[in-house]
């Protein structure tokens, strides 16, 4: 299925396109409706959607501002604008961005569907360009080719241990990396049909030379998903180690999910943000926005008489002045300026 995202701020256009369009008969999947920017990029960290059909003018964050934040780490994504200011400028600003659909408000069920289904074939390209361009397309070709050999239990040390040798004793290293990425695929939930979703391990399987190489990668991915940190009270190896990112990487505007499970830890996105929140309790946009707000706090109790507020935003990785304060008042219950204010006066803020 392909993930839809909504983002507009007019609450009436907002549920009409929400309930007029029959997603799922199109083959679509409506992950999320949102009121304003800052809620939908953070949606769009922890779901990310194929297709966002957003307003460009949204308190906190524009659409544009979504777009152009979100280019940087998810450049698939196909946006269509759904816009009431007939402006060149922001369509000409759009496109540099890569946005190709640009519709004007008020606009009919048939014109957004049929842009839609636009959007999907684009989706449907992109998807089939990657697949062609991966390396490891032959793998999924030759998924059975590897000779059938009991597969060992990989949530136990011992079991690990005997898929390690067993990949080893393979007899080149084109079937321990096909071995290997089926064995990532069932773990990670992920069948050799969806070509939709291609996992970015078999990207760094695809570069490796010998069965050890993969052995070895293939016992570091298992260890990772099945083994406890004993520093992050029980909470699974790779889990921790996004925790730990995040506690470092705060100050990145350009932090997310997708980053940190494709880049670091080769892992599909999905598989990722489904597990951390299994682990954690809470989806990865609120562990980062959690992370942030009490750095913030930390600085404005340390800098309160001479801290500027655009400053304060910047050094937790809020670029944008605006968003910040609006996510810090969700997230505290005061105004950054509140919030300084009584750090001066040495008065208690009861909502924090």
């Amino acid at each position: 299925m392909i993930k839809v995202l909504l983002a507009d701020d007019e609450p009436v256009i907002l549920h009409s396109v929400e309930v007029s369009i029959p997603w799922e008969k199109m083959g679509l999947t409506l992950c999320g409706v949102y009121g304003d920017g800052m809620s939908a990029y953070h949606a769009f960290l922890d779901e990310s959607p194929d297709i966002v059909l957003t307003d460009i003018r949204m308190p906190a964050l524009s659409g544009l501002e979504l777009i152009r934040r979100t280019r940087a780490f998810s450049p698939d994504t196909v946006f269509i604008i759904l816009s009431g200011y007939a402006d060149f400028d922001y369509a000409r600003t759009a496109m540099k961005y890569g946005v190709r659909y640009y519709l004007l408000k008020p606009c009919s069920q048939e014109r957004i569907m049929d842009v839609m289904k636009t959007a999907m074939k684009d989706v449907e390209e992109i998807r089939q360009t990657r697949q062609a361009q991966s390396a490891y397309a032959g793998m999924l070709a030759q998924g059975n080719s590897v000779p059938e050999s009991p597969d060992p239990d990989v949530t136990t040390s011992e079991g690990r241990a005997r898929i390690h040798a067993l990949v080893r004793s393979l007899p080149g290293a084109q079937q321990a990396k096909i071995y290997a990425f089926g064995i990532l695929c069932r773990v990670q939930g992920i069948t050799p049909e969806d070509t939709g979703n291609l996992p970015p391990f078999g990207n760094k399987l695809a570069g490796m030379r010998t069965r050890e190489e993969v052995a070895d990668f293939l016992m570091n991915c298992l260890t990772s998903v099945y083994e406890k940190d004993g520093h992050a009270s029980g909470t699974r190896r790779f889990v921790a180690r996004i925790l730990r990112w995040v506690e470092e990487d705060y100050a990145d505007p350009e932090l997310s999910l997708k980053t940190i499970a494709e880049q670091k830890l080769f892992m599909n996105t999905d598989y990722v943000s489904r597990e951390f929140l299994r682990e954690t309790g809470e989806k990865f946009s609120q562990a980062l926005i959690r992370t942030r707000m009490e750095r913030a706090k930390e600085l404005m109790r340390e800098r309160a008489w001479d801290a500027k507020i655009y400053e304060i935003a910047e050094q937790v990785g809020c670029s944008n002045a605006q968003y910040f304060a609006q996510a810090f008042k969700k997230y505290t219950g005061v105004t950054p300026t509140g919030y300084m204010e009584a750090q001066r006066t040495g008065g208690g803020i009861k909502s924090c």
